[in-house]
């Protein structure tokens, strides 16, 4: 095991270069590490949005384009906009079409500082979305059409700290400013979420809210900023010119009407070109830093290739010198992964970037070998 002690004594002679090959490699596994997350992210986004889209036929995403100026003539008349709104719903509702909605307001922060969350859904939003609860129950038809003076409450996954399942609580209504007495029935799955497709940002989390059912049959509760929230953030199944006469007849704002399908797949072809300049990142980060470790070898090899040269010229083996830097190669970034994995809580890529570093140790181990192949005589 010569090539393992030369292969620790160029370590210790070179411990300068040796920290910056250390430290390089942490910084590119750590890179590493949350490119693979953000890939990860997209991916399982992408898979939820073909669910979505194989299980609609004829959909449609109410775009508001109503004016500033129009807008701001609705909040004045506020009473008659409220009336023309609930036109709207009771026209859905008494129709052939089915819809659901998903609105929600930012209402309190934990002491960790992260936003809680006010959900609102209909009862379809169940049916569309898959949700599951780790434990206590989701929704059920009663909670969306039976009146109930506690309002049945579900909280995502990160709240269960704060509210425990079967208990009772206070729940601020961020539409109406008010408080209302919730009892909790379920916790979801961690990372629970849903996609607003009238966003461009829509994957929305569900770990940090509380939820409650909205009812499509009666809908004295809503506010305007529920009326307003709720048919914004619309998706509505069915025929189009059935919908578009409810909407040129009875929505107070100005909607344009976009296929979900449509929708969906722009989405999927900008998640697609996500991953894809997320990967060409990588391969970018992972030459910089091949190259910057060919400086580092050019250096040593630089400075010693007089030694190697003699241990050649008395018998060493060409494989012998190849080695201790591959061993070099493999120990430092080997350590630096496994610096990463532990520091940077990445056991969930363990496998990928052990895999990553293997490859890029074997490598970089071969920068020395074609430095050296033609240029050791005896």
């Amino acid at each position: 095991m010569s090539a393992l002690k030369y292969a620790f004594k160029d370590i210790r002679d070179h411990k300068f270069i040796m920290l910056l090959f250390w430290v390089l490699n942490v910084i590119m596994f750590f890179m590493c590490g949350l490119i693979l997350n953000h890939i990860d992210e997209s991916s399982s986004q992408i898979k939820g949005l073909k669910r979505l889209r194989n299980s609609t036929d004829e959909a449609y995403v109410l775009v508001d384009n109503t004016s500033e100026e129009k807008f701001d003539e609705l909040v004045r008349n506020e009473k008659d906009t409220v009336k023309k709104y609930k036109e709207f719903f009771n026209s859905l509702e008494n129709s052939d079409l089915t819809y659901y909605t998903a609105y929600g307001y930012d209402v309190d922060v934990t002491d960790k500082g992260n936003t809680i969350r006010q959900q609102v859904i209909t009862k379809k939003f169940m049916d569309v979305f898959s949700l599951s609860a780790v434990s206590g129950r989701l929704f059920n038809e009663d909670d969306f059409n039976k009146a109930q003076e506690t309002v049945p409450v579900i909280v995502g996954y990160e709240l269960k700290d704060y509210y425990k399942l079967g208990d009772t609580y206070e729940f601020l209504n961020g539409g109406s400013g008010e408080y209302f007495n919730g009892t909790v029935i379920g916790i979801l799955s961690k990372n629970s979420e849903y996609y607003e497709l009238n966003s461009i940002d829509i994957s929305l989390s569900l770990d940090y809210s509380y939820i409650i059912p909205q009812s499509t049959i009666d809908i004295s509760n809503m506010e305007f900023s529920d009326l307003d929230m709720a048919e914004t953030r619309m998706i509505v199944f069915g025929s189009k010119n059935e919908l578009q006469k409810i909407v040129s007849t009875n929505s107070p704002i100005d909607i344009t009407l976009i296929g979900v399908i449509d929708k969906i797949d722009d989405i999927l072809n900008s998640h697609r070109n996500e991953i894809i300049l997320l990967c060409v990142i990588l391969a970018v980060i992972s030459l910089i830093s091949a190259g910057v470790m060919w400086i580092f070898y050019y250096h040593i090899l630089k400075k010693q290739f007089h030694v190697y040269q003699v241990h050649y010229i008395f018998g060493a083996q060409k494989k012998e010198l190849y080695l201790r830097f591959w061993f070099i190669s493999y120990l430092i970034v080997f350590v630096s992964a496994l610096a990463d994995i532990a520091i940077f809580s990445m056991m969930n890529y363990a496998l990928e970037i052990l895999i990553f570093a293997l490859v890029f140790a074997a490598v970089t181990g071969l920068i020395p070998v074609v430095f050296m192949k033609n240029k050791m005589v005896r």
